[in-house]
């Protein structure tokens, strides 16, 4: 699917558009994680994003795998915040 929307991006290993891609991942995950208590809701939203723009090579294990990924993630910025 993404090929589809970015065909004209280079998504090889290094490349700008992709380190640019996943900076604005980062910095989107860093602004979600302001508020405490929205940490659930934000990983339930990126899952579902991911989902629809992903479609088929979302598939479960890599479902699993981000969901477990996010609930590390917001069990430990929910710990720092106590």
């Amino acid at each position: 699917m993404s090929k589809t929307y970015f065909s004209h991006l280079d998504i090889s290993r290094g490349s700008p558009h992709l380190l640019s891609l996943g900076k604005k991942i980062v910095l989107a995950l860093a602004e979600g994680s302001k508020d405490i208590s929205q940490l659930t809701l934000l990983s339930h939203c990126m899952l579902v994003a991911l989902s629809c723009h992903m479609r088929d090579d979302f598939t479960a294990v890599a479902h699993a795998a981000m969901d477990k990924y996010l609930s590390a993630f917001a069990a430990v910025l929910a710990e720092k915040y106590r």
